[in-house]
């Protein structure tokens, strides 16, 4: 029944010819060459990654938001890990993270963006702003060039300027904060104690932010001060931090679906805590029931790491649950032949 539903739902919005404007075949210079009182979309994608799979199933199937991009959009779509000019203009916008929305002028000059799945509502409310230039990143970046310093506005700048990657602009927002403390809020002292000990090297930002974490347990940056520890551990290959950074982090999180998912596929990757990290998978399972597509990406962590334990029968019937909640997926298939393969040898 479920695969009926799903099935019924893609061939209606096929049948009805409500489809998004994408412009397949042109590029970046071909659409600023025409962009006039347009924006320039360019979507960061991959077909595997379920934020993106949300994002053209749920998102970009709603009739405002198709109807509202044909007026104002020249919409681009690029694939940022397989093909080679997207992974280069990727690149270029400082990506770190799909699906990436980057809203550009025909100056050339970035407007504003988006890191990760929005629903219609929140999108249509978003690219509203960006149409109108209310709260962009470019509107709140001139006044402060300008000289413009309310807590209002270092606060949406400073988070747009984080996404953005941009540390010079962050580096310069932060300073002014930590000059005049009395005059903002504990959250952006935080957030800009936070930066400051990012941007340490070594074990030097390791102290730091683990100081920043026993400091403050329940701020917002704490997940950021774990997930940057865990990247310098995993750059520098020493898994065995990686996993003692990673189970901290877990532990104060496990009604969080995504940590402990990443954990769990992080553990698959590198073959420790298998145990442990497929009790954490069925946690994350659980509490993305209600959510098909997101289930299904966690079903297939959980399959991946049985597949890493060799429990292959049970591997092939958790992506088959996989595959009953996204039947499009050809990536949940391929994990099933895989798993198959083993099953059979």
């Amino acid at each position: 029944m479920k695969n009926f539903a799903i099935l019924s739902f893609l061939f209606l919005i096929g049948c009805s010819g409500n489809i998004y404007p994408w412009e397949k075949g042109t590029s970046l210079e071909q659409a600023l060459e025409r962009a006039e009182n347009k924006l320039i979309l360019l979507d960061f994608y991959s077909d595997n990654w379920g934020g993106c799979v949300r994002l053209d199933a749920e998102t970009f199937t709603n009739n405002d938001v198709i109807e509202f991009s044909k007026k104002h959009f020249i919409s681009l779509k690029y694939d940022a890990w397989y093909d080679s000019t997207g992974k280069e203009l990727f690149s270029n916008y400082n990506g770190y993270a799909i699906p990436l929305l980057v809203f550009i002028n025909s100056k050339g000059e970035e407007v504003d963006r988006i890191v990760g799945f929005k629903p219609h509502d929140e999108y249509l409310s978003f690219i509203n702003n960006v149409v109108d230039g209310k709260s962009t990143y470019l509107d709140l970046y001139n006044k402060f060039k300008s000289g413009e310093r309310s807590e209002s506005i270092l606060e949406v700048l400073s988070d747009k300027s984080d996404i953005m990657k941009n540390d010079d602009l962050s580096y310069d927002i932060y300073s002014f904060i930590n000059q005049n403390k009395n005059d903002f809020s504990s959250d952006l002292i935080e957030k800009s104690e936070f930066f400051f000990a990012s941007k340490e090297e070594g074990e030097k930002m390791i102290m730091l932010l683990n100081k920043f974490i026993s400091d403050h347990p329940k701020s917002l940056k704490a997940m950021d001060a774990y997930s940057t520890m865990i990247d310098y551990y995993k750059s520098i290959q020493d898994t065995l931090n990686e996993v003692n950074i990673y189970t901290k982090m877990i532990s104060n999180n496990l009604q969080n679906m995504w940590i402990l998912n990443g954990y769990s596929w992080r553990m698959s990757q590198i073959e420790k805590n298998l145990d442990d990290a497929l009790e954490k998978a069925k946690i994350a399972v659980n509490l993305a029931k209600s959510d098909p597509i997101s289930c299904a990406m966690i079903l297939d962590t959980q399959a991946e790491v049985l597949w890493k334990l060799k429990r292959y029968s049970e591997a092939v019937d958790i992506i088959n649950r996989a595959i009953e909640l996204d039947p499009t997926s050809d990536y949940y298939t391929e994990q099933k032949d895989k798993f198959l393969l083993h099953l059979k040898n």
